[in-house]
């Protein structure tokens, strides 16, 4: 295998940007992904419930 594509140690972008970053980067996509993921349920909850009506 090609020593530079080896999958040990950190990778490029953490090189880059420094671990600790790459870490908070991911807690906020997390964040952003559960935060959608949470508006999505709401509103077919509120669909749901708005069809109760009619």
């Amino acid at each position: 295998a090609d020593p530079e594509f080896s999958v040990e140690g950190p990778s490029d972008v953490e090189l880059i940007m420094g671990k600790k970053q790459v870490e908070d980067l991911y807690e906020v996509i997390k964040g952003l992904r559960t935060q959608e993921l949470l508006m999505d349920s709401l509103s077919r909850i509120y669909s749901q419930y708005k069809r109760g009506f009619d």
